[in-house]
């Protein structure tokens, strides 16, 4: 069987991803600790190779390649379902000879360049990199906004964001960017962007052979920077104006940017009837749960997606069948939690109703602390998917189990309000 390498694969990925590959004739190797994981995720990481190693501190994934020979001995290919990850899979991949995912995955993996390539979809925003803090003018960007986002130009899970406002200075730039906490703080290039009161929604889909195909919209709950849930298909509560923005504006990345082949999860902030792209997360899917939602609203299985997305990703000589997606309108509604603890604290253990048709994927091992929710994805404890009406009758009997007693989960329901 061949082998391929990959870096980059949350909780419910990792319950899919190793069946998937197998019965495409690839036997997966995973840069991670199975350890980090739990439940059935960790189960199925244990039936394959692992190789632990921060996969966010490339210096330090790059440097167990060179001394584990072992790592590349007999595999052909390296891929991710981590978009920030595709220069660190092209680098790997160039040094050992490995078939990979096409250049575009690596040079779009930088928000920075989706602006270059077309600004006119993007909210207001700023280039400089780190060196060039002093010419940082959130003034200048936010005149006119609700504020001022800082970030890194690869990054994901809000990991780097800062919220500024047009009243801050350069040297407050500088201080976020020193305490963002990132390896590669100062050789990244940033983006102080317009910050854009509005809805967050997604397009998912794929390009084949240049020729773009939509899957359907998300439409996302939001505590803080911590996304708490998804509701798929969203397209039904979106006007015919804003679904046309943001196909225009796919479209229109797939074209400038050259892509061919692979799958795209692009993020827009919906304001009345339009929209703004914020995010490009090209070469994957979505993250969180939301491959279980697509699959439970389109009649297949997270099996046939996550084999599509990895092996798309490497050319269409090596793709799986197209799965049999739905008309967003013929999709059933499904709903996804992401949720997490206000106030964040030590998860002892979770328990789920006995009766629930829902699929649980847990997040944080027992015995792990989390960060409060709002803060970022690291506050992740559980993710709870099922069919709409089910999952929002039955989240609330989910119990998260701490030191300080029986707690609810933290969410909200995507779509409530619009």
């Amino acid at each position: 069987m061949k082998k391929i390498i990959i870096i980059g694969v949350n909780a419910v990925g990792a319950r899919y991803l190793p069946r998937s590959l197998r019965a495409l004739g690839y036997e997966p190797v995973f840069v991670l600790d199975p350890g980090r994981f739990a439940g059935a995720a960790r189960e199925e990481l244990l039936g394959c190779a692992c190789y632990p190693a921060d996969i966010r501190n490339w210096p330090e994934v790059l440097a167990m390649f060179a001394a584990r020979p072992e790592i590349t001995e007999g595999v052909e290919a390296i891929s991710s379902l981590y978009d920030e990850q595709f220069p660190l899979t092209e680098t790997i991949a160039r040094t050992y000879g490995l078939l990979h995912p096409e250049p575009a995955f690596a040079r779009l993996a930088e928000k920075a360049e989706i602006v270059r390539l077309i600004p006119e979809y993007c909210p207001p925003t700023q280039l400089f990199a780190a060196a060039d803090w002093a010419g940082a003018d959130p003034a200048g960007v936010g005149a006119g906004a609700d504020g001022v986002i800082l970030k890194p130009s690869v990054q994901a899970g809000a990991m780097g964001l800062t919220s500024l406002t047009a009243h801050h200075t350069p040297a407050d730039v500088r201080d976020a960017i020193a305490a963002s906490g990132l390896w590669d703080a100062h050789e990244q290039t940033w983006l102080l962007q317009a910050r854009i009161a509005g809805r967050l929604i997604s397009l998912e889909g794929y390009a084949r052979d240049g020729k773009v195909f939509f899957v359907g919209f998300s439409i996302r709950g939001r505590i803080g920077s911590t996304e708490v849930s998804n509701l798929f298909p969203g397209d039904g509560r979106l006007s015919e104006l804003v679904r046309a923005r943001c196909a225009e504006a796919v479209t229109a990345l797939v074209d400038t940017s050259g892509m061919r082949d692979g799958y795209f999860h692009c993020e827009f902030i919906e304001t009345g009837d339009s929209a703004h792209l914020i995010d490009g997360n090209v070469g994957r899917f979505a993250g969180g749960a939301v491959v279980e939602q697509i699959a439970l609203a389109h009649g297949v299985t997270p099996y046939d997606i996550l084999g599509h997305v990895i092996t798309l990703g490497l050319g269409p000589e090596h793709a799986a069948p197209d799965p049999a997606y739905r008309a967003p309108e013929r999709a059933t509604p499904t709903m996804s939690f992401f949720y997490g603890l206000r106030g964040g604290g030590l998860v002892e253990s979770i328990s789920l109703p006995p009766d629930t048709n829902c699929t649980h994927t847990q997040v944080a091992a027992d015995g792990t602390e989390v960060v409060p929710v709002g803060v970022d994805d690291r506050a992740w404890v559980g993710m709870f998917t099922g069919y709409l009406d089910e999952a929002v009758r039955d989240i609330d009997r989910v119990t998260i189990h701490t030191p300080d007693g029986p707690r609810k989960p933290a969410y909200v329901v995507a779509g409530s309000t619009a």
